[in-house]
């Protein structure tokens, strides 16, 4: 027999699934950050549309880090955040993997046999996953739609800022492979704990010196000019990634070793002392690494607007809006017969037990159930809206 405490227990955790925490903010800072520097390198013609449609395209960078893990019909991209492409390496050390990344198939099938191989598992499709999503922002441009075209947009710049992460490009994921310490449970690639060193230097980091970094973030001159093929950049980006892997992972040992930090609640007393010292040995690191991701954005979404034939796109203006709609193309106000989070891609009635739960500032609202559709919304399962 299902307890009602049980039933209390599910809606608690759909609550804190719509509520804005700091866990959910620091998680993608580096997605957020090289979104909004990618601005600086579009064509002169897009910087209007994606300044109009800002936090579309932004908001959209962290969605495959939220809102698509939640969405069962996602689960098969579960593995395109990620690519093991020095799984063939015999050592754990720079020059082994660079090899390994030399050897490694450009092909998506001949990786996948590889990682069986080599490993008998799924080694992530990262690559050829920001390939395919370029297909898509393609699409978006031809088709003229302001709102999918940053939205799709924002989708590139998230997995291109995957590829910038070190620990996304290598089996050495967690540093398990060269003795890093893991603190505690590993509950996902955000945790606030920042239980390994891929949280420690791809989460943690980022989010203490975010003002920082994104001062000091550069987006190369040319890109508005230069046309870069999609699957090139994305294996040039983690070529960079696989070459500081090891450095990573070398001053993380160091550091909690100068600190002498052994376990969970050691690291959270000197967590602060922690990030400073990385800083200091890695920030010119992290630093580069979201250079390089913000300018790849930049070449690529330029990219798929010259491949789409340079279409105009129109702006969506406060005048053409409804009533119910921002010019960003996210549904506001509070008077919509449907409403939803905008944190989630699922709408709801507005008497649905799941929508009393989303907090007033996530709140969002649609006259119509079709409205909520063209915004790239699915109806509830439990009220059934559609």
């Amino acid at each position: 027999m299902i307890r009602i405490e049980h039933f209390a227990a599910v809606f608690a955790c759909f609550a804190l699934l719509n509520t804005p925490t700091a866990l959910g903010d620091e998680a993608h800072t580096a997605h957020r950050m090289v979104a909004r520097s990618a601005l600086k390198g579009l064509a002169p013609q897009l910087q209007p549309v994606f300044e109009a449609h800002r936090s579309s395209f932004v908001d959209s960078a962290v969605e495959p880090g939220t809102t698509w893990t939640r969405d069962r019909s996602m689960s098969r991209r579960k593995r395109w955040h990620d690519v093991q492409a020095d799984v063939a390496a015999e050592e754990q050390n720079l020059e082994s993997r660079i090899r390994a990344f030399d050897a490694f198939p450009r092909t998506e099938r001949d990786a996948q046999r590889l990682y069986r191989r080599s490993s008998g598992r799924n080694g992530g499709r990262l690559p050829w996953a920001i390939a395919e999503i370029h297909q898509q922002l393609i699409e978006a441009f031809r088709s003229g739609d302001a709102l999918q075209v940053t939205r799709q947009a924002g989708h590139l710049a998230h997995f291109v800022t995957d590829a910038a992460n070190p620990f996304r490009v290598t089996a050495n994921h967690d540093g398990s492979l060269t003795g890093n310490a893991t603190f505690g449970p590993k509950r996902g690639v955000h945790s606030d704990k920042a239980p390994t060193v891929r949280e420690r230097f791809g989460v943690a980091l980022f989010a203490k010196n975010m003002a920082d970094y994104e001062s000091h973030i550069r987006v190369a001159d040319d890109s508005a000019q230069q046309y870069t093929e999609p699957l090139q950049a994305a294996f040039a980006l983690m070529e960079l990634s696989v070459g500081v892997v090891d450095h990573i992972a070398t001053v993380d040992r160091e550091v909690l070793g100068e600190l002498e930090i052994t376990d969970e609640q050691g690291f959270a007393a000197k967590r602060s002392a922690y990030l400073d010292m990385l800083d200091e040995r890695c920030g010119d690191i992290a630093v580069s690494q979201l250079s390089a991701a913000a300018t790849t954005t930049a070449q690529l979404i330029n990219a798929a607007w010259m491949s789409a034939g340079k279409p105009a796109i129109g702006v969506v203006t406060s005048d053409a809006a409804t009533p119910t709609t921002r010019a960003d193309g996210m549904a506001g106000g509070t008077d919509g017969a449907y409403v939803g989070s905008k944190n989630s891609n699922v709408f709801h009635k507005r008497g649905c037990r799941f929508a009393r739960q989303i907090v007033p500032e996530n709140l969002v609202s649609f006259p119509t159930s079709a409205a909520a559709n063209q915004a790239g919304r699915r109806g509830c399962r439990a009220c059934k809206p559609e």
